[in-house]
C-alpha cells in the first residue's frame, strides 16, 4: 500500500524536549511544590536523572500526559489538590511556557513542506494538550503546514492509544496502512503497530535509545529530518 500520511510525535521528535521543557517543568514543580526539596522530588519522580541531565526515555515525564503526572505529583503535595483540576492548570501553564521556550531539531517548517511537496499529508500528535501543542507548533512556523493536530485531551484518547491515528485518518481520507507514524518514545511505536499503520520509524533525538524503540520500529533515523530520504529510498 503507497504511503499517503505522515503522523508525528512532537517532543523529541520535532522539538528538543530537554531544551525545550526542563525550565518549564522546574517551574511548575517549584509552584506546586513551594520549596526545593519537595520540587526537586517531584521531578526526579518524573523521570529526571541528574546524573545525564535529561528525563529518561519512557518516563512519566517524557512519555505521559499532564493528567498521569497530575495523578502521581497530587499524592506527594501536602496541600491537596484534585487531580483533574491540577492537570488542566498543568497544560495552561505548559502551553504558555511550550510556547516561550519551543526550540525547534531543525527546520520543522522545511520539512512539512518537503512532505506535503511529495504529496503526504502531514499530522501531529502528542501526549502534550492540543492547545500546547498548537502554541509550540506556532512559535516554530509550523503550525498552518499540519493537515491534522491532536493531544491527549482531543478526544481521541492518550498514547499508546490508537485513537490519534485513527483520528489522522478519518480527518486525511486515509487507510492506517498509508500512514507513516515517527516518534521517539516506545508509546509512538505501540500506537503506530496498534493502529494498524504502514511504517513506523524511530528517531533517537529524544529521550530513547534503540532498545526502546526497535522492535516495533522498521526504521531508526537519528532526525526525523532524515525522513524524505528514507521515503524516498523506499519507493
Amino acid at each position: 500500500m503507497a504511503l499517503r500520511g505522515v503522523l508525528f510525535d512532537k517532543d523529541g521528535t520535532l522539538i528538543d524536549f530537554n531544551a525545550s521543557w526542563r525550565a518549564a517543568f522546574e517551574t511548575v514543580a517549584l509552584e506546586l511544590a513551594g520549596e526545593a526539596e519537595l520540587a526537586k522530588a517531584l521531578l526526579e519522580e518524573g523521570g529526571w536523572d541528574e546524573a545525564s541531565q535529561t528525563f529518561r526515555g519512557g518516563s512519566l515525564i517524557a512519555a505521559g500526559n499532564s493528567a498521569d503526572i497530575a495523578e502521581v505529583w497530587t499524592a506527594r503535595l501536602e496541600r491537596k489538590q484534585d487531580p483533574q483540576a491540577l492537570a488542566d492548570w498543568m497544560d495552561r501553564r505548559f502551553a504558555e511556557m511550550g510556547a516561550l521556550h519551543a526550540a525547534p531539531l531543525f527546520p520543522v517548517d522545511r520539512l512539512f513542506v518537503t512532505l506535503r511537496d511529495m504529496g503526504l499529508k502531514v499530522g501531529v500528535a502528542t501526549n502534550d494538550s492540543e492547545a500546547g501543542a498548537r502554541a509550540s507548533l506556532g512559535a516554530i512556523g509550523a503550525l498552518a503546514l499540519a493537515h491534522f493536530v491532536a493531544g491527549y485531551d482531543s478526544g481521541h484518547g492518550p498514547k499508546p492509544e490508537p485513537g490519534m491515528i485513527e483520528a489522522f485518518c478519518r480527518d486525511a481520507g486515509l487507510a492506517a496502512g498509508e500512514v507513516v507514524m515517527v516518534g521517539d518514545n516506545a508509546h509512538d511505536m505501540i500506537m503506530g503497530q496498534t493502529a494498524g499503520a504502514g511504517l513506523l520509524v524511530g528517531v533517537l533525538s529524544g529521550n530513547s535509545g534503540p532498545e526502546a524503540l526497535q522492535p516495533p520500529a522498521h526504521h531508526l533515523l537519528a532526525s526525523a529530518e532524515e525522513l524524505p530520504g528514507l521515503l524516498c529510498s523506499l519507493s
